[in-house]
């Protein structure tokens, strides 16, 4: 890719050639940056990022950055959603890429907001019990779901093949309609 800068003119020239006028595009990406911050957020909170939030944060609002560049109406119905998949897609191949092992939580220390028509305890109770009748792999399953991964993060994350993930989500299932009468 060649960049080139004369007067108020940005000239990209590579993949995709492209003149933007320099003011106004600096203008409308600060502000289109602006308006799209909340989805870095979004997906930081979504996968739990706590530790490394800030340098993820920056890899993620460079990618925006150069996503806002090279978008293309015309490829895709709403810049939301293109925004959204880009950025969900390049923050699982940072972390592939820095080779980042999963932990696992106790599944018996993982604490649930409770139902309003019932109080924390018994929420809680109620869990331990359920969670005391599913397998070791059904409750490392069952803990990977709640957080809200994907049944194939699951299988990579427990190194399984999928459909024998999909196996522990159908006996999940099974057990939890027999264990509440549903």
């Amino acid at each position: 890719m060649k960049i080139s800068i004369n007067r108020n003119k940005i000239s990209i020239s590579g993949n995709s050639s492209c003149n933007y006028n320099l003011k106004g595009t600096i203008m409308t990406i600060s502000i289109e940056l602006q308006k799209h911050q909340q989805l870095i957020h979004k997906l930081l909170k979504r996968y739990k990022i706590t530790y490394n939030y800030d340098e993820y944060f920056q890899i993620l609002f460079i990618h925006l950055w150069q996503l806002l560049i090279n978008y293309n109406p015309q490829h895709s119905n709403s810049l939301e959603s293109y925004l959204y998949i880009r950025l969900r897609f390049h923050l699982i191949d940072q972390f592939r890429s820095k080779h980042l092992k999963y932990h696992f939580v106790d599944i018996n220390l993982c604490h649930l907001e409770a139902p309003n028509n019932f109080s924390s305890i018994e929420a809680s109770i109620l869990y331990t019990q359920f969670s005391n009748q599913l397998s070791h792999k059904e409750q490392q399953w069952f803990l990977l779901s709640l957080q809200g991964y994907k049944q194939y993060e699951i299988a990579n994350i427990m190194q399984l093949s999928l459909s024998t993930i999909k196996n522990y989500k159908k006996a999940v299932q099974v057990k939890y309609s027999n264990y509440f009468k549903i």
